[in-house]
C-alpha cells in the first residue's frame, strides 16, 4: 500500500466484499520496500481480485507460496510501474512471479 493510502477505507472495503486485509510481517518482503510503504495479505483464498486501494497506485505481488507466507524469502525487488490501462486480463495471466506489479490510477505517479 503506497504511504499515503488510506487503510480504514481499504479496510471497510475488503469487509464489504469479505476479503483479508492483514498486515504482513515478511520481513524479506518489508526490506524490499520503500519508506512509508506497507505489505498486506488480502485474500481469504486464492485471489483478491475486485479490491481496489484509496491510494494513487496499488501493487500487486503474484507469488506461488511453498511454505509459510510470513518467513517465506521473497525476492520482490523487482518493480514494473504500468499504468491502469496497460494492466489488462492478458498482462494478469502472464505477470511475473516475484515482481511487484505497480499499477498507477493516475499518469504521473513513479
Amino acid at each position: 500500500m503506497a504511504p499515503n493510502g488510506d487503510e480504514s477505507a481499504v479496510r471497510r472495503l475488503a469487509k464489504t466484499s469479505l476479503l483479508n486485509w492483514e498486515p504482513l510481517d515478511n520481513p524479506g518482503v518489508i526490506k524490499q520496500l520503500r519508506r512509508g510503504e506497507r505489505y498486506f495479505l488480502t485474500t481469504r483464498g486464492m485471489c483478491d481480485c475486485g479490491t481496489e486501494n484509496h491510494a494513487d497506485w496499488i501493487g500487486l505481488l503474484v507469488h506461488w507460496y511453498g511454505g509459510n507466507v510470513t518467513t517465506e524469502a521473497i525476492a520482490a525487488g523487482n518493480r514494473r510501474w504500468l499504468t491502469l490501462d496497460e494492466f489488462t486480463d492478458n498482462y494478469l495471466l502472464n505477470a511475473e512471479e516475484d515482481t511487484l506489479h505497480t499499477i498507477s490510477l493516475y499518469t504521473n505517479v513513479t
